[in-house]
């Protein structure tokens, strides 16, 4: 986990220096290491689920970020 701080610390600083923190938004997104589908944790007994979509949308901060980033303007 040091290596990907490290890195991440490192693009951070250097977008800062360069375009600025207050004017970038970062979306940080992976496709390993996460979870098993919901389906097969419920298989094994585990309770969960999947997250909706409308429920993400009514989310007060979702909504902030919408009206930072003017969304849906």
């Amino acid at each position: 986990m040091l290596r990907p701080d490290r890195t991440l610390a490192n693009l951070f600083k250097y977008i800062d220096k360069h375009i600025g923190l207050k004017s970038t938004l970062i979306v940080l997104s992976t496709d390993h290491g996460g979870q098993e589908a919901p389906e097969y944790m419920k298989f094994m007994g585990i309770d969960s689920g999947h997250v909706s979509a409308d429920g993400l949308i009514k989310n007060p901060p979702f909504s902030k970020f919408k009206n930072r980033f003017g969304i849906g303007k």
